[in-house]
């Protein structure tokens, strides 16, 4: 399984940059998608799937290790996309008055973004790297077209996803 193969292949890298004396400058990760979780409700149970945690605890040793970042691609419009009848829009691209209440621990997010890096900082957390390894958003976005069938994929939400996304960025800091 190629999975398997990556923590090697990182652990030679690695060992590249020690021997060169860079390994302060630059660390090895590699990004992830949403589908890594088997997502909780509430978000703050977030768990990394059963299948694949054997694996992500030895990603989270190497990078919690090397003080490397667990990166992840999140977007929001999929999972909008997968239920547009249970995520609404204005929540999924930053527009939301109202959020979505985590009864668990009592706090609202007001946009689905927030809530997905927070869901992954709480997966991280509950194998056992609270405060050790930070989380870095490494794609996000929202398609500007798409086929008839695929609500929400337009060029007006490109431009309020981007201009929110922004303005969110600039002012908030994630809960877990």
């Amino acid at each position: 399984m190629l999975m398997a193969l990556l923590v090697p292949m990182r652990n030679n890298l690695q060992l590249a940059l020690l021997g060169m004396d860079v390994h302060e400058k630059i660390k090895i990760s590699a990004s992830s998608s949403m589908a890594v979780l088997a997502i909780a409700s509430p978000l703050s149970l977030a768990a990394f799937k059963p299948q694949i945690l054997p694996h992500v605890k030895h990603v989270l040793r190497f990078l919690a290790h090397t003080g490397s970042a667990f990166m992840v691609n999140a977007y929001p419009y999929f999972a909008y996309a997968s239920d547009p009848k249970g995520v609404v829009l204005d929540y999924a691209l930053f527009s939301s008055k109202q959020g979505v209440k985590d009864t668990h621990i009592g706090f609202t997010y007001g946009s689905l973004f927030g809530a997905q890096i927070d869901a992954v900082h709480f997966a991280i957390n509950a194998v056992g790297y609270k405060q050790h390894i930070p989380v870095i958003v490494s794609e996000t976005g929202w398609p500007s077209n798409g086929d008839r069938n695929e609500t929400g994929a337009m060029m007006q939400n490109v431009q309020i996803y981007n201009s929110n996304l922004i303005s969110y960025s600039t002012c908030n800091t994630f809960r877990a």
